[in-house]
Order: C-alpha cells, then structure tokens, then sequence
C-alpha cells in the first residue's frame, strides 16, 4: 500500500522499503531504507482524500436544488 489510514489519508513513509507500509497503521511492511530511519513521523497528510468525500453530498445537493427550480418553474407556466 501507498497509503494508510481511513480513506487512505495518509502517504507511506518515504523511508518505507518500496514506500509500502500497513493499511492500518502505517507501519512498513518490509523494513526501512539502509540508513534511515522510518515511522508514522514522517508521512504527509493528503487533504484531496477527504475533501473528495464530500463530493458525492456537493453533487446531491447542486441537483436537488436544479430540480426543485425546475419544478417551480413548470408550476408557474
């Protein structure tokens, strides 16, 4: 894995032996890089993950607001 945590937020740790670490916690599955040091310290948060959460709930949103407009346009005629 490249990634850990829920909805994968966060990258592996560079140090990380193929940057390639639990799913979970984040520790590295096969060890780390000759003469470095590896751990949750680390590794860098990726905020595009969970803003893309709320990407289905932004869609919903813009659509039933499209469809009530429609209906209230098809109302008034």
């Amino acid at each position: 894995m490249l990634s850990y945590g829920d909805n994968c937020q966060y990258i592996c740790d560079v140090h990380c032996i193929n940057q390639t670490c639990d799913r979970i916690n984040g520790s590295c599955l096969y060890g780390c890089k000759e003469g470095t040091k590896c751990g949750t310290d680390n590794v860098k948060h990726i905020s595009s993950a969970s803003s893309s959460n709320n990407l289905p709930v932004t869609v919903g949103i813009l659509m039933s607001a499209c469809i009530l407009i429609i209906i209230g346009v098809v109302i008034t005629i």
